[in-house]
């Protein structure tokens, strides 16, 4: 077993893999977020004359929520790594949103200032931190009468 891919103390290693897919997916969403604020602009209804369908959604409103969910996502990682150490987050979201990259490359691109186990215990903290963030933000996404029946099942309780 590659030491990437051993589980981490509180984590499982199904769990790990979830959540390092998860954040090899930031780079792509920091290019969607580019891409949909390149285009936001003048975007209407086509007054040509011609029958259309009756539509009752808004591109607008499509767009605003496709980049909120965006900027959610990208900004749970970012926090995730500012609540493990705020010197190394760079270096830490580098490391884990980077297929395949070795402490070693890592250190030639971003300035480390520790061990490689200090690293990789970061690593593994940053890991639990977005565990944390990600179900809070779950949730928090569900109607309140559905949290303590969801929480319940999963083994713990809330007031």
């Amino acid at each position: 077993m590659r030491r990437d891919d051993k589980p981490l103390k509180r984590l499982n290693r199904f769990k790990y893999r979830e959540l390092n897919y998860f954040c090899y997916q930031y780079n792509s969403w920091k290019a969607q977020i580019r891409d949909i604020e390149s285009e936001l602009g003048i975007s209407g209804i086509n007054y040509d004359g011609m029958p259309h369908t009756h539509n009752n959604e808004s591109p607008v409103e499509n767009v605003a929520i496709r980049l909120a969910l965006l900027s959610s996502k990208v900004d749970m990682v970012e926090k995730a790594a500012r609540i493990t150490d705020a010197e190394l987050a760079s270096a830490i979201l580098r490391y884990c949103t980077t297929p395949g990259m070795s402490f070693q490359q890592l250190c030639s691109r971003e300035d480390v200032h520790c061990s490689q186990a200090t690293f990789y215990r970061k690593r593994s903290e940053f890991f639990c931190n977005l565990d944390k963030l990600k179900e809070e933000s779950f949730y928090s996404e569900l109607p309140r009468k559905y949290r303590a029946v969801e929480i319940h099942h999963r083994g713990k309780w809330t007031s």
